[in-house]
């Protein structure tokens, strides 16, 4: 099967595009033909290693910068880019041409790329599936989370909400552009109308979107997967690089056995990505309770300037901020601490760094929101906090940091039922039978 997954950015930024790249690992591992597409943004030095999928490097999308102000005119562009974009769907329109894919599996598409990809789809009779990372079906800034706060004021369908509180980039500007892209694409029904069917990595996100009236048909929960490296022992299992050895499917039975908690560490890790809604500045206010803990972070976002001004100018000496990781780097880092900390402030989805603590076995401590309590049993295979409460993440850090025992079961347990639910070839197996749905359904 050909199949072409696109998603606006085609580096690890975030959890939608490790899924994603790992995804097409996975599918390639199978015996199927991938190719990458989306825009041509990437970080400066960074080389995409795709000696196992395609990149058709030529019909990539222009690069587009949304959370600035460039004057007038450029601003004007984007709000129409975002809205319809008329070089994404003509490069779009090359690359079918070209490639002719069976399935269109679509990421995080919003802005950069536009809906206008879909209607591309619908002229060549491509059927096309979407994971859903967020909220942006049913939210203007995507996260269900304004004024430091969780929010569904727009329920159902009330976006102007969005431009009364400055939901994005806090301007009336901005918001009012994105509510205008919600009710475009709403009135012409171009998700309903042009995704065959919605993938969602949370129960939780699914039961939000049949909520607010989407087809429940339409949607179906499939969590996410971890790769898994290779044993000590020699068993082969999957990498999580970029580029997979898969010498076989599924996970080894050596690699399962083997002890993964052996370091008790000496730190609590954040990893992620640096923004309010991810808890950082919770973080800062829980690493004040204990001077004599080294709390480090791991991961870059537009927060993390205000963080480390603030860690410098109040000398929070057991703060430490590492910045982005390469991939090797962060399991480093994972394996080698006594916690990992998650004290996400909104509605977290399906949360990769709750799954790769998991998959490392690492206990962790979350916040208990979201799809987050899907993958944590509290006390057995993790911790949950109620969120947004530092005096409770607190209280939980007094009570097990020091309880290297607990740490180490809880680790274990949470490491096995990561092989049992987070399995790549149970989640290949899931995958394929949508794409085999949507094939027949066309």
């Amino acid at each position: 099967m050909k199949i072409l997954q696109v998603n606006k950015f085609l580096y690890r930024r975030a959890g939608a595009e490790s899924y994603m790249l790992d995804l097409a690992e996975l599918l390639v591992s199978h015996g199927h033909e991938v190719t990458l597409w989306g825009t041509s943004e990437s970080p400066a030095g960074y080389t995409l290693h795709a000696t196992r999928y395609q990149v058709f490097q030529d019909l990539l999308v222009s690069e587009s910068h949304f959370d600035r102000r460039e004057g007038l005119i450029k601003d004007v562009g984007k709000v129409a880019r975002m809205i319809w974009s008329r070089e994404a769907a003509g490069k779009l329109e090359k690359l079918v041409k070209r490639w002719r894919p069976d399935v269109v599996h679509l990421h995080n598409i919003y802005h950069h790329l536009s809906p206008s990809i879909i209607a591309v789809c619908r002229r060549h009779k491509i059927p096309v599936v979407q994971t859903l990372h967020d909220f942006k079906l049913i939210c203007p800034n995507y996260k269900l989370f304004t004024k430091h706060d969780v929010c569904e004021r727009c329920f159902v369908y009330q976006y102007w909400n969005a431009v009364s509180n400055r939901c994005l980039q806090g301007s009336v500007t901005a918001s009012t552009a994105a509510v205008a892209e919600m009710w475009i694409h709403r009135a012409l029904g171009i998700y309903e109308k042009g995704v065959a069917h919605f993938l969602t990595p949370s129960r939780f996100l699914r039961d939000l979107l049949i909520k607010w009236g989407k087809d429940e048909k339409k949607i179906t929960h499939i969590p996410l997967f971890t790769f898994l490296e290779m044993s000590s022992r020699g068993a082969a299992s999957l990498s999580s690089g970029d580029v997979a050895i898969p010498l076989e499917h599924g996970i080894a039975s050596a690699d399962r056995d083997r002890p993964r908690n052996d370091s008790a560490g000496n730190y609590i890790l954040f990893a992620g990505r640096i923004t309010e809604e991810k808890g950082i500045w919770l973080l800062l206010e829980i690493a004040r309770a204990f001077p004599k803990i080294q709390f480090k972070v791991a991961g870059t976002g537009p927060e993390l300037e205000s963080v480390k001004l603030k860690v410098k100018g109040e000398k929070l000496l057991n703060r430490e901020m590492l910045g982005f990781q390469e991939k090797a780097q962060m399991q480093k880092l994972i394996s080698s601490a006594r916690l990992i900390l998650v004290p996400s402030v909104w509605y977290e989805n399906y949360p990769l760094a709750v799954l790769e603590a998991q998959a490392a076995g690492k206990a962790v401590l979350a916040s208990n929101s979201g799809g987050i309590p899907e993958m944590i049993e509290n006390w057995q295979t993790g911790f949950l906090a109620r969120r947004g409460k530092a005096a409770d993440f607190i209280d939980k850090i007094k009570e097990i940091y020091s309880d290297e025992a607990l740490l180490d079961r809880v680790g274990k347990a949470a490491r096995e039922a990561a092989f049992t639910r987070n399995d790549p070839e149970r989640h290949y197996q899931e995958i394929l039978k949508i794409y085999e749905k949507v094939l027949d359904n066309r």
